[in-house]
């Protein structure tokens, strides 16, 4: 027998936590769903930046439930606090083979922490909005800053008596600690974007693949479920999908985030190139 032994699921009775009723939860999610069209940096996400705008308008602040003007927020970041899940009943109903008796509802809580602060978040205001909204924008931000750090360490890459540009490349990332800028032959990028709402795994079988929250809300999975809604875990769902596969399910070990500031600032190429 194969076991599921990746990090435990929170309780239904466990998730609705910090204020948020399912009134609330429902309403968050509805202001919620549009997706992110453009890349970010990572460290932090600045509140005054457009992403974070955008963030700040689809969310709601808690402990106060009306609409409030956030163009008055300078020097401030957006930091990941905590998850929460909610186990409903789907609103609409369809007739497509995807529909599920049960879904989970995935926010994210984060804070609105003076970028000055460093670590520290002291009397941040908290806000709430999908999860899917949250990772989608976190995911695009260690994307590009990965691809700028790939482009400085390709720029400034020297090699003594190495004609080959690739191979002296590859050496520069290993030497910079940088793995993620080779490109294995054969590999195949995993389409996290896919999976931030629950969907049928490879496109056929019983098993689906979504986020969710750990048991102490303080990261986010991917798992593999028996049902559409993303409801069930699987306990065969790792094996098999590293079964037919070749590789292990990303972010089954490893949170999608952390609790570090994320930037969404533009990179400014013409600035990396003057400092070259």
């Amino acid at each position: 027998n194969r076991t599921n032994i990746g990090p435990q699921l929170q309780s239904p009775t466990s998730q609705a936590t910090m204020r948020l009723s399912v009134a609330l939860l429902l309403s968050m999610l509805a202001s919620a769903a549009a997706k992110r069209e453009r890349r970010l940096n990572t460290k932090n996400i600045s509140a005054t930046s457009k992403v974070g705008n955008n963030l700040l308008s689809k969310a709601r602040k808690l402990e106060q439930g009306e609409e409030r003007d956030v163009t008055w927020v300078v020097d401030y970041s957006i930091r990941f606090k905590s998850c929460h899940s909610l186990t409903t009943v789907p609103m609409e109903e369809g007739g497509g083979e995807e529909d599920a008796s049960l879904i989970n509802n995935n926010i994210v809580v984060f804070e609105l922490c003076p970028t000055s602060g460093g670590s520290k978040c002291a009397d941040g205001a908290e806000y709430a909005i999908n999860m899917a909204d949250f990772v989608q924008a976190y995911t695009d931000a260690k994307m590009e800053a990965q691809e700028a750090e790939c482009e400085n360490i390709r720029e400034n890459c020297y090699c003594n008596n190495n004609n080959d540009d690739e191979a002296c490349a590859e050496q520069c990332f290993e030497e910079a600690g940088a793995d993620y800028c080779v490109e294995y032959e054969g590999q195949e990028d995993f389409e996290v974007e896919r999976y931030l709402e629950c969907e049928r795994m490879n496109d056929n079988g019983n098993m689906f693949i979504g986020p969710y929250c750990s048991a102490d809300g303080k990261s986010i999975y991917l798992g593999v479920f028996e049902d559409a809604g993303c409801v069930t875990p699987s306990d065969d769902g790792l094996y098999y999908f590293e079964r037919y596969n070749y590789q292990k399910l990303p972010y089954s070990r490893e949170s999608m985030v952390d609790d570090d500031m994320i930037s969404c600032e533009d990179v400014d190429e013409n600035e990396n190139n003057n400092n070259n």
